[in-house]
């Protein structure tokens, strides 16, 4: 009788993570988001939901209430995370009580504070639109959040300090730089190469330094993990490229020897056919890898769940 080797392999934990920018879009890019679940039934998403649903004058009340219902719905019916997505949108900057900055802006001619590098918030300002965050979150039945990214990633180690003071405990503002290269001549592209330079499609989560935000630090000064958004947002990348990032993470045939990452993601406000199609290709990849129908080491992952293989 033939036999062949076993191989034991570390999990490779695949999240997929979506970036609410804003709720002001159509039911038919909601119904994208639950189409790609049904295809690929193992799926849970991390949503890093809008805390600013809750305070743009654009999004009317029965808006509010249907996209409210839709999250809980994701969370309660298939066991989605809901964390905290933050641009510093003037509404809700200064309902938290923080005055709202409009520079430095990554983009020009917006004065809406859409575009603001999140990091030109001081650590006790910052804190104070997490906690915010918190309170809308359990004012609206969302639940206490502990995962965090930054919009446009911009998050620094202030950043990183009022998560910690604010007690959360996950960020995913880490990503690859130059996967924004369409942003070149823009604040976004340069802030971020400053920012994350090191962090690469292998990146896996570390508990960072208080010096150095891309470095670990065996000791621990802060108790957020960083989850490195190693596959990036699909607008930034090809379902093919999501794929060889996945293989580069997982080689074909080989057993993996550490717990490891695979993330990629979405923004729900411009998931479009396009973009729904890469994810799909992605993600198929992940479904004939999965550890499920023992094929091999991937696992859908909530993000903070995490932090219970990474410690």
């Amino acid at each position: 009788m033939a036999t062949r080797p076993l191989q034991v392999s570390f999990a490779v934990y695949v999240v997929v993570s979506t970036d609410w920018d804003d709720t002001r879009f159509t039911d038919s890019y909601l119904r994208r988001i639950e189409q790609l679940r049904e295809h690929h039934p193992g799926l849970v998403y991390s949503h890093f939901f809008a805390p600013y649903h809750y305070t743009d004058p654009e999004v009317s009340d029965a808006r509010e209430a249907q996209i409210e219902a839709w999250v809980k719905a994701q969370r309660d019916q298939h066991g989605d995370e809901l964390g905290v997505h933050i641009h510093g949108w003037c509404h809700f900057v200064t309902a938290a009580g923080v005055p709202c900055r409009v520079q430095p802006a990554y983009a020009p001619n917006d004065t809406s504070g859409y575009v603001t590098v999140l990091a030109a918030y001081t650590v006790d300002e910052m804190a104070a639109q997490l906690r915010y965050a918190v309170q809308l979150f359990a004012q609206h039945g969302l639940g206490r959040p502990t995962s965090f990214r930054a919009g446009g990633w911009t998050a620094d180690l202030g950043t990183l300090r009022a998560l910690d003071a604010t007690g959360f405990t996950v960020d995913s503002s880490a990503m690859r730089p130059d996967r924004i290269a369409s942003w070149r001549g823009y604040l976004l592209y340069d802030w971020n190469e400053a920012n994350w330079t090191g962090i690469t499609d292998t990146s896996q989560p570390y508990h960072p330094s208080d010096t150095n935000i891309t470095q670990g630090a065996p000791a621990r000064p802060m108790r957020v993990l960083e989850v490195p958004d190693n596959g990036i947002l699909v607008d930034y990348i090809t379902g093919p490229a999501m794929v060889a990032v996945y293989e580069a993470n997982a080689p074909e045939g080989r057993p993996v020897t550490r717990p490891t990452l695979f993330q990629v993601g979405f923004h729900p406000p411009n998931f479009s056919p396009t973009y729904q199609l890469r994810m799909e290709t992605a993600l198929s990849h992940v479904d004939a890898h999965l550890a499920s129908a023992d094929r091999g080491p991937a696992v859908y992952a909530r993000i903070s769940d995490l932090t219970r293989v990474w410690r």
